[in-house]
């Protein structure tokens, strides 16, 4: 079989993670490719779904781009608003501990 060379361009961590993580499935970045493209011919279509990724999923690091960054703080602003509007809705039952103090002769 006859090949073809491609070349391209890719963000360094991106290259990094990649390989290591081919490398954990025992496969090179050239076999990857290979697969992708092959899935690629075989579906006539991305063979993944394409989505924006959320922020608590991005990367396998602590990397988080500043549109990533600015999602999570929404989020943890609709979580502050709605433990907020949950306050004084919840208590602690005076007897929380009977249970655990009944099953101490057991224990």
């Amino acid at each position: 079989m006859a090949t073809a060379d491609i070349n391209f361009s890719t963000d360094i961590m991106i290259k990094e993670k990649s390989q290591a993580i081919l490398t954990d499935l025992g496969l090179d970045m050239s076999t990857a490719l290979n697969l992708f493209l092959r899935q690629l011919i075989y579906k006539e279509a991305i063979p993944f779904e394409i989505a924006k990724p959320k922020a608590a999923l991005l990367g396998y690091g602590s990397s988080v781009t500043d549109e990533s960054e600015e999602e999570l703080e929404r989020i943890r602003q609709m979580r502050n608003n709605f433990m907020g509007s949950m306050e004084g809705k919840f208590w602690m039952a005076d007897d929380f501990n009977a249970p655990l103090d009944e099953m101490k002769e057991y224990m």
